[in-house]
């Protein structure tokens, strides 16, 4: 039996379950696809070295058909929380779709009637995407 602890700076029990577990004790990895994935794993490789326990890769069951992508990337937006400032990072990061709600739809300007402010922030975010993905314009 191997256990496998996904740790969340968790230190302290990390060491009370490497005493009680040894060698069979390994620390999963999962990416979290937002901007600062890469600090994440690098954080989880930090410390497995650190505690001198093996890192495992692990992945995160997003979807059971390809199809589903579009579902994964619009939970990851909502979990995320995709500004006009972070847009490009979600798309370069691999996604193909971006669910903005709030940040575009602006209450405030709908209750001032200016619908234009909506209208200029999706041409922003139009702008952002068409940047991200190579496109002129």
């Amino acid at each position: 039996l191997q256990i496998i602890v996904l740790p969340q700076g968790k230190a302290g029990a990390l060491a009370r379950l490497k005493d009680a577990f040894g060698e069979r004790l390994w620390i999963g990895a999962t990416p979290s696809y937002g901007v600062d994935m890469r600090s994440g794993l690098a954080t989880t490789a930090a410390l497995a070295r650190k505690m001198g326990v093996p890192l495992l890769a692990l992945n995160d069951a997003l979807m059971h058909v390809p199809e589903r992508r579009p579902l994964a990337d619009v939970l990851a937006c909502i979990r995320e929380g995709v500004t006009l400032e972070t847009a490009a990072s979600f798309l370069k990061a691999g996604a193909r779709a971006l669910g903005v709600g709030s940040d575009l739809v602006n209450l405030a300007a709908i209750d001032a009637g200016k619908p234009e402010l909506i209208t200029q922030a999706a041409r922003d975010y139009l702008a952002v995407v068409a940047k991200a993905r190579g496109a002129k314009g």
